[in-house]
């Protein structure tokens, strides 16, 4: 499933072709097109899943979704004890940034871009991203959506540049997670208001959920070097063991089985395990 709803920077990967660099598991095709993924790929633009997502599921209600996430009252919350849980919060933010434009609304991108500006303040491109929201602000509320979306690309293509600055890997990698994460949830949400068995397929396409999964088990095992064993690091929060645990375990059932579309079932306790998961992020 292609989707971190957001983040590191497109190259032209994005573009169509024929072969993968990584190989037939690195590539997924999406609104008729191969996008491949690897170690210095960029991901497609969100708006391809969104269009994916509207034929599979052509009466969700977008706006509804992205008012309860932005009403939620950990939404705003940014004063996280350090950068992995404030990075890891901006996968989530962002996502929400995303969806809210694809509603088209106002109020939604407004928080959803503040609490990015915030997150992003310890960046060296901080103004950049500021000036960024603000010109999605100024576009939303004149109406033109289709440069709202630009917009917010450009902003998740300044975040994706810096994170993969290699001091940054730790807070890249719960970020590409935590976007992945609400990416499931999304998707979750729409099977369990209308469900279909080609919407229960999209959440199972692609190589991202192994590719994580398998990032994650590559910087645990960083951490146990560097504290002798031990998987947590004291010195920080527990933000990545929380993500680094109940991430693998909702990737784990994703690709189970990934030729065959997620049951009713199996929608649900995606869904609810996501959701508290986001939540647990977020408080």
């Amino acid at each position: 499933m292609c989707f971190v709803l957001a983040f590191f920077s497109q190259s032209d990967s994005s573009e169509p072709t024929n072969t993968c660099t990584y190989g037939e598991n690195s590539s997924l095709t999406l609104a008729g097109r191969t996008l491949c993924f690897g170690p210095d790929s960029g991901l497609p633009s969100p708006s391809l899943l969104f269009d994916e997502l509207d034929k599979a599921f052509p009466n969700f209600d977008w706006k509804t979704v992205v008012e309860k996430e932005v009403n939620d009252p950990n939404f705003q919350k940014t004063d996280y004890s350090d950068n992995v849980a404030k990075i890891s919060n901006l996968g989530v933010r962002l996502a929400a940034a995303f969806i809210a434009v694809h509603a088209k609304d106002f109020d939604a991108l407004k928080k959803a871009a503040g609490v990015a500006v915030e997150l992003t303040k310890s960046f060296k491109e901080a103004g950049t991203i500021k000036s960024y929201a603000d010109q999605a602000e100024q576009q939303a509320k004149g109406g033109d959506w289709a440069a709202v979306k630009t917009t917010i690309d450009k902003i998740a293509d300044v975040v994706g540049k810096e994170l993969k600055n290699g001091s940054r890997r730790e807070e890249a990698t719960m970020a590409m997670a935590t976007g992945w994460l609400a990416g499931v949830h999304l998707v979750a949400d729409a099977l369990a208001s209308q469900y279909s068995e080609k919407g229960a397929l999209i959440i199972r396409q692609g190589p991202l959920p192994a590719l994580i999964v398998a990032q994650l088990k590559a910087l645990s095992d960083t951490v146990k070097e560097k504290n002798g064993g031990k998987q947590e690091d004291k010195t920080k929060s527990s933000t990545v063991q929380d993500i680094t645990v109940g991430v693998t375990q909702i990737a784990d059932l994703v690709k189970k089985e990934p030729t065959k579309p997620l049951t009713k079932e199996e929608v649900e306790n995606i869904r609810k395990q996501a959701a508290d998961l986001i939540k647990k992020i977020e408080a």
